[in-house]
């Protein structure tokens, strides 16, 4: 494919002044100037006359949370809630979707555009949720509700303590309001039932469409709970020729020891998938590569080599040939 007549910015000293040419062969950039590159147009070349549209390599989103952020596509819309109401009528239409034990999740809505201007009190999303538990997420990610039976399932009294890093809201008599700041979301999402693992392949996919139509092509991804079967969904996808985005996956210093009891083992993992260190030399193919699993071909985790395991990104880039 060749892309013609348009402004075309590429990455290093040659993106300074535009060219108006640029061809494609086998999912790389073959060649990039100007007219010149119709020269290599071939009897099956497609040519896309671009009529002064610009061109730009793709971005790179350096903290994208893209299983999480696709999994939240299962929950309730709370975008743009405008009241505390307007929450609890969505999160009743979205309740009856689910199965009977099912937890119900929501997300989007911002306190700061609500008109009571305050979060949501667990006994409110009681009045719509009942018995089944239901845990919320402010836009920003560092507040989430719970409701009376999440906090139950999670064991979460007025005796509970404050975690290292986080708060739980409490009413003047220090009864848990639902509120959970920080690090105490975990004290619920650690009793939550994991997404089955189609549930998550399906999530990984709605989170590329969207990372893909505003032209980023890689993205560090943060994860914690469920990194293995992260991992497993990116590896899976890849296989499948359906990754279209290259992941740098980060692990949490704290998933380091759960990591080594895969089995993680250096020297393994090439192609697709692979783990690299932030300390490699720039440009290195070979530093530290590693494995998720030690039998399995071509999926990856963190190397066992690590003089700073902390900084260890484990890398999937989609292959150009078939495995």
């Amino acid at each position: 494919m060749i892309l013609a007549g348009g402004r075309i910015r590429t990455l290093g000293r040659t993106g300074l002044n535009p060219h108006s040419h640029l061809a494609i062969a086998g999912g790389k950039v073959f060649a990039c100037g100007g007219p010149e590159v119709m020269k290599l147009r071939g009897p099956r070349t497609k040519v896309v006359e671009l009529k002064g549209s610009a061109v730009l390599p793709g971005f790179n989103d350096a903290h994208a949370h893209v299983v999480y952020y696709g999994l939240t596509r299962f929950a309730a819309d709370l975008g743009g809630a405008r009241g505390v109401d307007d929450i609890l009528d969505r999160l009743r239409d979205h309740g009856r979707s689910l199965k009977p034990g099912e937890w119900q999740q929501g997300m989007g809505y911002r306190t700061d555009e609500l008109t009571e201007r305050r979060q949501p009190h667990r006994t409110e999303l009681d009045r719509v949720t009942g018995d089944r538990p239901a845990f919320i997420d402010e836009r920003g990610g560092h507040s989430r509700i719970a409701n009376s039976a999440a906090l139950a399932a999670a064991g979460i009294t007025p005796e509970t303590p404050n975690p290292p890093g986080g708060r739980i809201g409490r009413d003047l008599n220090r009864i848990p309001n639902g509120l959970l700041l920080e690090s105490a979301m975990r004290l619920v999402a650690d009793v939550q039932p994991l997404p089955g693992f189609a549930r998550r392949i399906e999530g990984v996919l709605k989170a590329q469409d969207l990372l893909v139509s505003r032209g980023i092509t890689s993205v560090g991804a943060a994860v914690n709970r469920g990194f293995a079967d992260d991992l497993r969904a990116y590896e899976q996808l890849a296989r499948d020729g359906k990754l279209r985005i290259r992941v740098n996956e980060f692990l949490s210093w704290e998933l380091l020891e759960a990591t080594s009891q895969l089995g993680v083992q250096s020297g393994f993992g090439r192609g697709r998938s692979r783990s690299l260190s932030t300390a490699a030399p720039s440009g290195s193919r070979c530093a530290q590569a590693a494995a998720y699993g030690a039998r399995r071909r071509g999926s990856c985790a963190t190397s066992s080599r690590a003089p700073r395991p902390w900084a260890f990104r484990s890398r999937l880039t989609p292959s150009a040939t078939p495995p």
